[in-house]
């Protein structure tokens, strides 16, 4: 009974951690105004055949634009994004103020499935946006909005807020003190 708890915690933890691996998820630290994609995602885009033949993959989380492309910035920066098998794709993934995100990801060629994959040694800074998107972008994180992929669910991004050093740190104390408490 007294390791009960403890081990309960523990597979809660390796689930939670499985599954946030599992999926494609943008990281936002309003400590350091830094934000940076982990996970992977398999599925199936869409095939285009309009202008150009190939498979995309588009997010739109429908929330209306209402700023122009000054203050849209791109979310995607580097190699954050990489597909499998696909040297540089044009990924692009825009966020404005009024809370709409908006991108996706076009490819030459026709993919029965894609695997995105996270590169989250790549970080970005968004210390320099415009105060409106700032505040959407760490809203989004704040309340762990998915915006989806309407191609398919597997490619849905997935925010979530960084936690500050003690807030992990309180956390930490408090599963400890309960531990503790249950040895007594």
């Amino acid at each position: 009974m007294k390791h009960t708890l403890l081990k309960a915690t523990l597979a809660a933890l390796c689930l939670l951690g499985g599954a946030a691996n599992a999926a494609l998820v943008l990281n936002v630290d309003p400590t350091t105004k830094e934000y940076y994609f982990e996970g992977s995602a398999t599925g199936t885009p869409d095939q285009d055949d309009f202008e150009m033949p190939g498979a995309s993959i588009f997010w739109d989380n429908g929330q209306g634009y209402g700023m122009n492309g000054d203050y849209s910035p791109n979310i995607l920066t580097g190699n954050m994004l990489m597909v499998l098998g696909v040297e540089e794709p044009n990924a692009v993934m825009f966020i404005h103020g009024p809370g709409n995100v908006n991108g996706g990801i076009n490819l030459f060629g026709s993919f029965s499935t894609l695997t995105i994959v996270a590169n989250p040694e790549v970080h970005g800074s968004y210390a320099g946006w415009h105060p409106d998107v700032i505040a959407a972008l760490e809203s989004k994180a704040q309340s762990g909005e998915v915006v989806s992929a309407q191609s398919d669910s597997a490619f849905n991004i997935h925010f979530a807020a960084v936690p500050e050093p003690s807030s992990a740190l309180l956390g930490l104390l408090g599963v400890s003190g309960l531990v503790l408490r249950r040895r007594r």
